[in-house]
């Protein structure tokens, strides 16, 4: 129950600031609905697993007539937290076509502002649900362990094979070149 709420918190937590000019009042409300719409869709392609209250960068995003993004750039970060920003960058491109402009709402260049208003530790909230007996928290923490280590054991296997590759072991070689065979490929 803590995850999900603290997921629910993540999206809710990270307030979008979008620079417009003010237009007529009774365009404001559907322009910021058309923006609300924008910063939906980015927080529906978000995935944090980790950030500081107060990340933020400002993300300028060019888009057509249709929605599609056609450039985007994340800039003037408040943090170093490669992670935040790549995830942030990844999210603004899947998020691609934005939805459609109102009427006289649209704009080639939107620029936003997310802020993450609240630390965000989903690894830590799992660990503490897991102590606490939740099920669910317990065997997800027991597949990311068997996943880590069954990558660990496959990124061990390749340098080995890889070395013994380099080292012209005739074994490697027939591994290899099955590898090869299957995908259409010569080693060597």
């Amino acid at each position: 129950m803590q995850l999900k709420a603290e997921l629910f918190s993540l999206i809710i937590s990270l307030a979008l600031l979008i620079s417009h000019p003010v237009l007529a009042d009774e365009s404001v409300v559907s322009e910021q609905q058309y923006l609300d719409s924008i910063y939906k869709k980015i927080y529906s392609e978000l995935r944090l697993w980790k950030a500081q209250k107060g990340s933020s960068c400002e993300v300028v995003i060019t888009q057509d007539r249709k929605g599609n993004i056609l450039n985007s750039s994340v800039d003037n970060c408040t943090v170093d937290d490669e992670y935040f920003i790549k995830q942030l960058t990844r999210a603004v491109k899947k998020s691609s076509p934005l939805p459609k402009a109102p009427v006289g709402l649209f704009s080639e260049d939107i620029v936003i502002n997310p802020i993450v208003n609240k630390d965000i530790n989903i690894p830590r909230s799992l660990k503490k649900e897991a102590r606490n007996g939740n099920d669910k928290a317990i065997k997800f923490i027991k597949v990311l362990k068997t996943l880590r280590r069954k990558a660990k054991f496959e990124r061990n296997l390749s340098k080995q094979l890889l070395e013994m590759y380099k080292n012209n072991d005739s074994r490697a070689i027939e591994i290899y070149n099955n590898i090869g065979k299957s995908l259409d490929i010569k080693s060597r």
